[in-house]
């Protein structure tokens, strides 16, 4: 299990190295309005954060497998980073058997985290100095649904919606609408 959170914890930091090095100060919202991704576009993850788009493809998607004995996760990430702002998220699930993950499969933010567990978060950097970082682990707020499972491809695609909330800012960000489809896990 520690193998997944160093794994998912080197594609966040990937991801906002290069989220902090991109960007212009053209842009005043919070959020930034980047509907050009259509949901259910290939390697993509689409979203709406607060009611604003959010949409995120190659190369800024990925996606990691990490197995200990029988117990499984899944992470999915996304970087948007048009704008001022860069946003990025990520959905995680774990279950106790990869070979039984089929279509249909939902996922939740309570219960026990090696039965199918769900866990979202929001990271918001507008610079210069503006940085939130919100988790559904404050919430228990999360749910997933798998829509297709590729083994041979190693590709998994899914519905998401969660509650992040960040305790240092107090702000709480209602993720809806949420698609990845085709995201390669290794």
């Amino acid at each position: 299990m520690t193998n997944f959170y160093l794994k998912a914890t080197g594609i966040w930091l990937m991801a906002l190295l290069i989220m902090s090095s991109c960007g212009s100060d053209d842009t005043p919202d919070l959020l930034p309005d980047d509907d050009d991704v259509v949901p259910g576009t290939p390697r993509s993850v689409t979203c709406k954060i607060n009611g604003e788009g959010f949409s995120a493809t190659v190369p800024f998607t990925g996606g990691t497998l990490s197995l200990t004995g029988s117990f499984y996760a899944i992470a999915i990430v996304g970087a948007d980073f048009f704008g001022r702002d860069t946003v990025s998220i990520a959905i995680a699930i774990s279950g106790n058997e990869l070979s039984t993950l089929n279509t249909g499969d939902a996922f939740s933010g309570t219960g026990n985290i090696l039965e199918d567990f769900a866990v979202g978060e929001v990271n918001v950097n507008n610079r210069p100095s503006v940085e939130q970082e919100g988790s559904s682990s404050e919430t228990d707020n999360a749910t997933v649904t798998i829509t297709k499972i590729d083994r041979d491809n190693k590709l998994i695609s899914g519905t998401f919606s969660y509650e992040a909330f960040d305790p240092d800012s107090q702000t709480t960000f209602l993720v809806t609408e949420g698609v990845f489809t085709d995201i390669e896990y290794d």
